[in-house]
């Protein structure tokens, strides 16, 4: 799935930094199955289609099914997604063909950021979790199964570092608060002035 995917749902003036999917192992178990199904299938294909029809209706059942197995699994890894943009992050959770569940946060509701890994099978691929903790109403954001959760981690506290230091840019400086004021006195006379702002 390409970026343009992705990106349609985005808010005006937000930016797509990165898509992070779930590591390719989690599709290692319909896989496996998917497989063993296949095998079984060309297995047994001789007594199968000597049965006659109905053999040959089971045969092409299975592979059907595997097919169908195969292709649910690539979509919910491809659509299972954590996406950075410059402005939040967005948790997609595909469950199946018809169901999904999409969380959000905002870089100024974000308090903590970590991750873990845990076991054998996550140190040796090198996958694990990611746990935002969130201020206020905003539900905590949890991840699993994310390829390098040390990379996904930095990304988002740069993120949100950049994102927070750009809101405090757009406040009015010291030199350009006294301009308003400099001008704003161009306009109303001294005596005015002193009235309405007695120390």
């Amino acid at each position: 799935m390409d970026n343009a995917y992705y990106s349609k749902n985005l808010n005006e003036g937000e930016d797509l930094v990165k898509i992070i999917h779930r590591h390719p192992i989690t599709m290692a178990g319909a896989l496996i199955a998917a497989s063993f199904f296949i095998i079984l299938d060309f297995f047994f294909i001789t007594l199968l289609f000597a049965q006659g029809w109905w053999g040959i209706g089971i045969f092409f059942a299975l592979l059907i099914f595997i097919l169908i197995l195969v292709w649910r699994t690539w979509i919910i890894w491809a659509k299972n997604t954590f996406i950075v943009t410059n402005k939040r992050v967005i948790d997609v959770d595909q469950h199946g063909f018809f169901s999904k569940t999409v969380s959000e946060c905002n870089y100024d509701k974000i308090q903590d950021v970590s991750y873990s890994i845990k076991g054998l099978l996550a140190t040796l691929f090198h996958f694990g979790s990611i746990k935002i903790q969130t201020a206020g109403n905003v539900a905590n954001l949890e991840l699993d199964y994310l390829k390098d959760p040390a990379f996904v981690q930095e990304l988002i506290t740069d993120q949100q570092r950049g994102a927070l230091s750009s809101e405090t840019e757009k406040e009015l400086t010291k030199e350009e608060i006294l301009s308003v004021l400099h001008q704003a006195k161009r306009g109303v006379d001294e005596e005015t002035l002193k009235k309405r702002f007695k120390p």
